[in-house]
């Protein structure tokens, strides 16, 4: 075989070379743009479990921060709506539990201000009986005291006035006793006159 038979046999491999060649490199072609494909889904799938895995915390958690300032606020009227049993839905759970404690708390204080005002009105309105039952037993005592004065005073004019007629009697005993020993020196008198 000579020279020009190895050429020969080239020129006719080099066509079938290059056939297999491209061959390989539209395989090779398409296996990279397989790879891309495969490359891109996967980043738009990773994007899509990115997004729902950030929406899965971020929602729950606004929902948590958002009834956390209502009740912060006093707002004490809504509960949230609760899916699932991750640590977000916990939360909310416990906020929810939180809120209604706080509405029994409330209530229960409404109640107990309800009944010291019911109380402190019956008290004020006790008050008012005492003091006005007070100030009549005053005014009876009052007027006993006047009553007592004028009995007191009408004693001394009934003590004087006995008193009086004590001292005439007195005064009446030794006039008869002064009398009556007048009577015995005159009786001795007349009766040493006869004997």
């Amino acid at each position: 075989m000579g020279i020009a038979a190895q050429f020969a046999m080239v020129d006719a491999v080099i066509p079938v070379l290059e056939k297999t060649l491209g061959q390989q490199m539209a395989q090779l072609r398409m296996q990279e743009i397989g790879a891309l494909a495969s490359i891109a889904l996967l980043a738009l799938l990773a994007a899509w479990v990115a997004c729902m895995l950030s929406r899965s915390i971020t929602v729950p958690m606004s929902a948590s921060v958002k009834m956390a300032q209502r009740v912060a606020s006093c707002d004490l009227t809504l509960q949230a709506h609760v899916v699932g049993s991750d640590e977000s839905a916990k939360l909310l759970r416990a906020l929810n539990e939180i809120t209604d404690s706080l509405v029994g708390i409330i209530s229960r204080v409404r109640e107990s201000i309800d009944m010291i005002k019911v109380a402190v009105y019956e008290m004020t309105s006790g008050n008012g009986d005492v003091s006005q039952r007070t100030e009549s037993q005053a005014s009876h005592l009052e007027q006993t005291v006047s009553s007592m004065e004028q009995l007191t005073s009408i004693v001394r004019k009934n003590a004087d006035h006995a008193r009086e007629p004590n001292q005439l009697v007195v005064s009446a005993s030794d006039l008869a006793t002064r009398g009556g020993t007048v009577v015995d020196s005159v009786i001795a008198t007349m009766g040493g006159d006869q004997g």
